[in-house]
């Protein structure tokens, strides 16, 4: 089967000619809007690269291309935690097909950017599992992890969380939902001063960034309180779809001791959109990090960063 590649600035448009969900559920990744915004906050150009079998979409992959010195080159920006292929398939089809198809379209879009891009860096969805139409085109393939929890599903605490819960139930610890970034970026300035660590922006590009999808309901912050104090904040990515993703967190240390880490990533559970089915802690690659989601009884998916 012939499959026809277009590669366009993501635009809205796009949108119409998708029919159903992808049989994913990742969608916010392409979402148009969103990657506007990330590509003004690292100034580089966000992309569509579109797969039609006929006239038919049957794929799609966001991706972020950086121009320097004539030399073109496709990147993971902060911010921008999974890229990946989504599908777009009649949810009747046959596993073999979807097999087959998938791999199929993964071997052009791989042949497809290697005669594009002179250096190539992306991360999968954790549903990408299958990478051998990359491999099979010179891609280095690396394994990553993420934590993710599906709501349908009994969390399985181990015991030195559930303690972790009793202190903040005994503090009084409540979490509310309210859009104030400056509180997050003073913890997070904090906590990268301890771990020598930086996003490379500026909390004040970020601040802007994190205003425009809040306006666009794309965006929305939780807030772990004891009092009229906030001891520990999270920056979800969410478009009222099947999954909601927590890409930026950050807490006081006095907070944690009193269990806001462990409160804040639970509770946060019963207050998701009602139409979220999973969701994804976005990461488990820190080891001490990982460590505690683990404790949280979350279920480990891996995914893959290609490059070239």
């Amino acid at each position: 089967m012939k499959y026809r590649l277009s590669l366009t600035e993501a635009e809205p448009d796009i949108l119409k000619e998708i029919p159903f969900p992808s049989i994913h559920g990742y969608d916010y990744w392409y979402n148009p809007l969103y990657m506007q915004y990330l590509g003004e906050l690292h100034e580089i150009k966000p992309l569509l690269l579109r797969v039609y079998k006929g006239e038919e979409l049957i794929a799609l992959l966001p991706l972020f291309e950086r121009k320097k010195l004539g030399m073109k080159a496709l990147v993971c920006p902060v911010g921008g935690y999974y890229q990946g292929i989504h599908l777009f398939m009649d949810p009747n089809t046959s596993s073999p097909r979807v097999l087959l198809d998938n791999l199929a379209i993964s071997e052009r879009i791989a042949q497809f950017l290697n005669k594009e891009y002179s250096r190539i860096n992306f991360k999968l969805l954790p549903d990408n599992t299958d990478v051998r139409g990359f491999t099979w085109n010179k891609y280095s393939a690396r394994p990553m992890y993420t934590f993710r929890h599906d709501l349908s599903q009994n969390l399985h605490i181990l015991q030195d969380e559930k303690k972790s819960l009793r202190k903040a139930a005994a503090a009084g610890l409540s979490l509310v939902e309210h859009f104030d970034p400056d509180p997050y970026f003073r913890m997070q300035a904090e906590l990268d001063k301890r771990k020598n660590h930086s996003f490379g922006v500026s909390f004040e590009s970020l601040a802007r960034y994190f205003e425009k999808l809040h306006a666009a309901d794309l965006l929305k912050q939780y807030n772990v309180m004891q009092g009229d104090k906030i001891l520990s904040s999270n920056i979800i990515y969410s478009d009222a779809g099947k999954a909601v993703y927590t890409v930026f967190m950050a807490s006081e240390p006095e907070g944690l001791k009193l269990g806001a880490a462990t409160f804040h990533s639970i509770e946060l559970l019963s207050q998701l959109p009602p139409s979220c089915r999973i969701f994804d802690y976005c990461g488990a690659n820190v080891q001490d990090v990982a460590r505690f989601k683990a404790a949280l009884g979350l279920q480990l998916q891996v995914f893959f960063n290609l490059s070239t």
